[in-house]
């Protein structure tokens, strides 16, 4: 399956040769922060503490389908829709871009 991409920092362990070896030989795209770049990843780890921290911890994923699925769902009708962002004057994404048009 290709189309994933792994972001990291540039820790030795993610940029050894033996690692790369393993993202080529499963078709993984390597994506690596800017050096002395602390906000580099912010965005992404925010977003994803919130995932981890908001999903239903009830939810059983048994492939990559139900795991698609599943954040997908999240994503486009909880995250976007309906989660208000303080970023965005306590809108979601979804009314602020409406407003905004």
């Amino acid at each position: 399956m290709g189309g994933l991409v792994l972001h990291s920092d540039l820790g030795s362990n993610y940029c050894s040769n033996e690692f790369r070896e393993y993202l080529n030989d499963n078709t993984i795209i390597s994506s690596n922060s800017m050096k002395v770049n602390c906000w580099d990843n912010a965005v992404a780890e925010s977003f994803f503490s919130i995932l981890k921290r908001e999903m239903e911890s009830n939810i059983y994923i048994y492939d990559i389908y139900d795991a698609r699925n599943e954040i997908s769902e999240y994503i486009e009708l909880f995250y976007n829709r309906q989660r208000i962002h303080s970023f965005l004057d306590y809108k979601s994404p979804y009314e602020y871009e409406e407003l905004a048009s």
